[in-house]
């Protein structure tokens, strides 16, 4: 018994000495000048213009989905924490009993359960990831001669195969990457105080960074790529009286002609296929519609409000009810298949090839600590991140760079590579000015 006990008294010992610390206090320091919003909420000109811009490939998963143990931290001796390995049979399932202090998800009273189970672990301190150096900057990306002069004299659009720069314009940005090259808007100057963008331009970028201009307007609000990369729609309406007409116009990207136009005011629109567009209204509570091909009607179809805040994944439709905290996935008619509810809310951009959508959801009920991670809709699990971090910023279609929440005190980051599930922390000072300044598709 004596040798028991001091075997007991030992593992508990190092039990303690290996614990999880308080989670750490954290801001967004590394990505310098980047939204204090949430990516996915359209915010001013910026968020109405990348509102549209989603993720490639879509096949419609209707597996349930379950939640994998949450990152290892890194504890004593033993290195580089990671994710465990999916299991080679389908999503791993668990007899564990539920934690008394883990969320139970539940349906939202009208539909089937989409049952996801968080595990009741706490979250770890980003200060016991091992440091690494900071990551290089994705291509493509763009700067801006406004907020990194000594970086580009003109807006630049940086590739693979060098450096594109655009005259008579002030500020170029990334819309989307598809098989045809890099779509791109430039526009001008405009109006100080009024939202929108002014003498618009939409250009595709092929091979050899040659430019073919597929669209020129006066003014817009907003772009989206379709997911085939055959057409771009553009909403005309930014708010403010202007001599353009309020309307979505579709360009067919293969003549760089115009080829259907829709009348009305819309705040955004986003693809839900290519055959199908959702349109949002201006009016607060005023339903979305749903514009669809052969694009002939001249009043498209409503839809509930809810629809509003589809997001368009490699695995199907996807959608949050704020109201409830329900996690819903739809098919192609926005009809819900499946719900899950537990304080659910998507905060961040999706990753570019649309499989990881950041989510967060309440540790320990409606009133508990919030958690942030990772849904994979490919697989159907769900992880949370190493440490209470935003974001993430997408380097690569698995590979995210998480920033300290913008109203926190310290400011180191992680990078995270998701397919082998380590993570290393980034001091906010080894990031160059070029990462600071520079802007490309999976930016938070």
């Amino acid at each position: 018994m004596d040798r028991l006990e001091r075997e007991l008294r030992v593992s508990l010992a190092r039990a303690a000495e290996t614990g999880a610390p308080d989670p750490v206090r954290l801001r967004n320091p590394a990505l310098a000048g980047g939204s204090k919003e949430s990516a996915g909420v359209p915010g001013g000109s910026s968020g109405r213009r990348w509102a549209a811009v989603a993720a490639a490939g879509m096949t419609m998963a209707v597996a349930a989905a379950v939640v994998v143990p949450i990152w290892h931290s890194k504890q004593a001796g033993s290195g580089t924490p990671r994710l465990p390995a999916a299991s080679s049979s389908g999503p791993a399932t668990s007899s564990a009993p539920t934690p008394a202090d883990a969320p139970v998800p539940h349906a939202d009273g009208k539909h089937p359960l989409w049952p996801l189970k968080v595990p009741g672990i706490p979250s770890r301190t980003i200060d016991q990831l091992p440091v690494g150096p900071a990551p290089d900057v994705p291509l493509p990306y763009t700067l801006d001669p406004r907020t990194s002069p000594e970086l580009a004299a003109k807006p630049t659009l940086v590739t693979a195969e060098g450096r594109v720069e655009f005259t008579g314009t002030v500020g170029v940005d990334l819309l989307d990457a598809r098989p045809q090259g890099l779509f791109v808007e430039t526009h001008g100057p405009g109006h100080d105080g009024e939202d929108g963008l002014y003498d618009v331009r939409v250009v595709l970028v092929g091979k050899g960074n040659t430019q073919r201009e597929l669209y020129h307007g006066a003014v817009a609000g907003s772009f989206a790529v379709s997911p085939d990369g055959a057409t771009v729609a553009v909403d005309t309406w930014i708010g403010v009286a202007t001599k353009t007409p309020a309307e979505v116009v579709l360009v067919d990207v293969a003549s760089g002609r115009i080829t259907h136009r829709l009348a009305g005011r819309f705040n955004y629109a986003t693809w839900l296929g290519n055959t199908t567009l959702l349109l949002k209204d201006p009016q607060s509570g005023a339903p979305a519609r749903a514009w669809r091909a052969p694009w002939t009607a001249s009043t498209p179809e409503t839809v509930d409000p809810g629809s509003t805040g589809v997001i368009w994944t490699a695995a199907g439709l996807l959608r949050v009810d704020e109201t409830q905290g329900c996690l819903q996935r739809l098919d192609s008619s926005l009809k819900v298949l499946e719900a899950s509810c537990g304080g659910w809310s998507i905060q961040g951009r999706i990753s570019p090839d649309g499989r990881y959508v950041p989510v967060e959801w309440r540790h320990n009920g409606d009133q508990g600590t919030r958690r942030a991670g990772l849904l994979d809709m490919t697989t159907n699990q769900i992880t949370a991140w190493p440490a209470d971090l935003a974001g993430p910023s997408w380097l690569a279609p698995g590979e995210a760079l998480l920033s300290p929440r913008w109203y926190e005190d310290q400011s180191d980051s992680a990078h995270c590579l998701l397919a082998t599930g380590t993570c290393e922390r980034i001091p906010a000072d080894s990031f160059s000015a070029l990462f600071r300044a520079a802007t490309w598709l999976g930016r938070y």
